[in-house]
């Protein structure tokens, strides 16, 4: 169960960093794999 409350909340987490990193295109979220995928 604290697997999945886990995950939950880093997906929650990247929304809200993604949606912030939308009025930042140039910085862009720089969390985990979606950091690196698109620092590629």
């Amino acid at each position: 169960m604290k697997t999945l409350m886990f995950i939950a909340a880093t997906i929650l987490a990247t929304l809200v960093l993604v949606a912030a990193g939308l009025g930042e295109a140039d910085q862009g979220p720089r969390v985990g794999w979606l950091g690196v995928s698109q620092q590629q």
